[in-house]
């Protein structure tokens, strides 16, 4: 049909629904929220679609046709994940210590200020 036989109001409804398409496309290709992307800016974005593309679905579906590496590898990717997260855990111990220290500073130099008044 001709768009013609159409209300001129009709004839934008094609551009947004391709548009509307491509964006819940793209949100669905980047494993992110459509206002985490924009957030992260383009070169992160990029680099997620990247590592998506070759790393997550490369490293699932590798195997060699020998055994004993195929085992080293897993052994090796177990040992690296457990370094990762013990690593996380001891970042996540200095902030504590770090934010104890600016809280105890914060207490002691109110203290020294209503030591001050008094």
């Amino acid at each position: 049909m001709h768009l013609h036989l159409f209300p001129p109001v009709l004839h934008f409804v094609p551009p947004l629904l391709t548009a509307a398409f491509a964006l819940a496309l793209g949100a669905a290709l980047a494993h992110g929220s459509v206002l985490q992307l924009i957030s992260e800016g383009r070169g992160k974005f990029v680099e997620r679609i990247r590592l998506w593309r070759w790393g997550a679905r490369r490293r699932d579906a590798c195997t060699s046709t020998n055994s004993a590496f195929d085992a080293y590898r897993r052994e090796t990717l177990r040992k690296r994940e457990d370094e990762a997260r013990e690593f996380r855990v001891f970042l996540d111990g200095l902030k504590q210590a770090a934010d104890a220290a600016d809280f105890e500073s914060f207490l002691k130099a109110r203290r020294e200020r209503g030591a001050q008044r008094s």
